[in-house]
């Protein structure tokens, strides 16, 4: 009973990362860390030769819960969201689900102790110039937000996509719905998700994206945050910081109405941010997971 407990536990929490993991502002891969899933879950993908036997159900209820929320947040975000003519007041609660992120991020940051570093804030600056190229290069080159149509372009394209992806959820604090956002890549990946234009070879080619990804990735978190945990953190605080000015320019708040609007969703996606990092610190202190 109790192994069935735990496996509808995970489902759940799987449930809820899948969910955020669709929205630009909160990291699937933050929300896995204040529930104390994140590093049992690198850890397991980094070897799973190794370590397949012990973690293999965690694993699964893990990543069922992962795909029933995203699929079921991509077809209400395609369905609702998107088409709504107020999109811009969902991207202004994204900018602000970024800054509740914050703290949270900081905190994981300094949960070793230890006095802020110069090759800290080092490492801070490297992440918000990544995201600030980003930014120079969309304004440079205005991409706009591509779709599926089949062709060698696409294929690649949404292979990134999955790539990114995957990379996004095993990094904490960074959004990559966010990037793909920015990049006009964002469309691709709720039409893949949300089945709302399903394609075989768009499936297959995301699919692949995510297993390389994870398969390439989770060994490189694995060891940053075993061995380099701190200024590991630190460069996602400045790639979280920075993806706030990467999807301001969408706001389009031509209006005092409009800003009005989005100075509302703003902080409520503040409150919502805050709001599911101390549910996550309720939780971790029942289990007995501490993290400052």
């Amino acid at each position: 009973m109790g192994e069935l407990i735990e496996r509808v536990k995970n489902i759940l929490i799987g449930s809820l990362i899948g969910m955020v993991s669709i929205l630009p502002g909160i990291s699937g891969a933050v929300i896995a860390a204040i529930f104390g899933v994140y590093e049992r879950m690198v850890d397991g993908l980094s070897d799973l030769k190794k370590n397949i036997k012990g973690d293999f159900w965690f694993l699964v209820t893990l990543g069922i819960g992962l795909i029933i929320g995203a699929v079921l947040f991509s077809f209400l975000y395609k369905k609702l969201v998107e088409p709504s003519e107020f999109y811009f007041v969902a991207i202004a609660m994204f900018i602000g689900m970024i800054a509740g992120q914050l703290p949270d991020v900081y905190r994981i940051a300094r949960s070793e102790g230890g006095s802020v570093k110069v090759s800290h804030m080092t490492w801070f600056a490297l992440g918000f110039i990544s995201m600030m190229s980003i930014l120079i290069f969309q304004i440079l080159y205005g991409i706009d937000e591509e779709a599926w149509d089949g062709t060698t372009n696409s294929i690649i394209l949404m292979f990134i996509v999955g790539l990114i992806f995957s990379v996004g959820g095993l990094l904490p604090g960074f959004s990559a719905p966010t990037l793909l956002l920015a990049v006009g890549l964002f469309g691709m990946m709720t039409a893949v998700l949300s089945f709302s234009s399903f394609d075989l070879i768009m499936f297959l080619v995301f699919a692949a994206g995510i297993i390389v990804g994870i398969l390439g990735f989770s060994k490189i978190m694995d060891t940053l945050i075993k061995r380099h945990h701190t200024v590991t953190y630190f460069a996602v605080l400045g790639l979280v910081s920075g993806s706030i000015f990467t999807i301001v320019d969408k706001l389009n708040a031509d209006s005092t109405v409009n800003i009005i609007l989005c100075v509302i969703a703003g902080v409520l996606g503040f409150a919502v941010s805050l709001g599911v990092s101390y549910i996550g610190k309720k939780q971790r202190s029942y289990a007995g997971v501490s993290r400052n």
